[in-house]
């Protein structure tokens, strides 16, 4: 499947605020990965499949994780869409497995997450549409040096998500990603 072929996927599935979203998170992935000089059409494609399911049944996607045999870890509500898409992804729709991991872990992350996945993350969290206290400045982080921004970026999710009126728990991924991170575990890319 080819960045065409996933945007009509995407554009048949999505309501017109979803899929500015995801428009919105592909133009922020091209422009990621062209800094860092990663193959920006496998970033645009995980791009507009990354939540092309966001909108689907929340027990049929159950079922359908299920049946592929996701991971617990994979299964909570929230992650259903990611992680189904993922698979989904990689089994029927012939996406590479860097583009499919980068589908599945675009909510929460995990250590060694690879550079189509971190940009993802980045995009989908960072992208023009994403309105909320520090986002430009984190935008400017990411432009500048991938991991830093990477970094800062996924420390203020967390921050925000155990600060809000009802405090979501953090993935445990998300946790274990975030301390290989503050440790320098994954590579730092300058951008040009």
């Amino acid at each position: 499947m080819d960045q065409t072929a996933a945007r009509q996927w995407a554009e048949l599935r999505l309501s017109p605020h979803r899929l500015a979203h995801v428009a919105g998170v592909a133009a922020m992935a091209d422009e990621l990965a062209w800094r860092v000089g990663e193959d920006t059409a496998n970033c645009r494609l995980a791009a507009w499949l990354h939540d092309a399911l966001k909108e689907e049944d929340g027990p049929a996607l159950a079922a359908e994780a299920s049946r592929r045999g996701l991971a617990d870890e994979l299964r909570l509500p929230f992650l259903l869409h990611a992680s189904v898409m993922g698979a989904r992804a990689l089994a029927d729709l012939g996406v590479s497995a860097a583009v499919a991991e980068a589908i599945t872990y675009h909510p929460i992350g995990r250590p060694g997450l690879g550079q189509i996945g971190q940009i993802l993350y980045l995009a989908d969290k960072l992208e023009p549409g994403r309105q909320y206290d520090g986002v430009e400045a984190l935008r400017e982080l990411a432009r500048q040096d991938l991991a830093s921004g990477l970094r800062a970026t996924v420390q203020a999710i967390r921050d925000f998500q155990s600060r809000r009126l009802d405090p979501q728990p953090i993935h445990p991924l998300t946790e274990q990603w975030l301390s290989e991170l503050k440790r320098g575990g994954q590579r730092s890319h300058k951008m040009s």
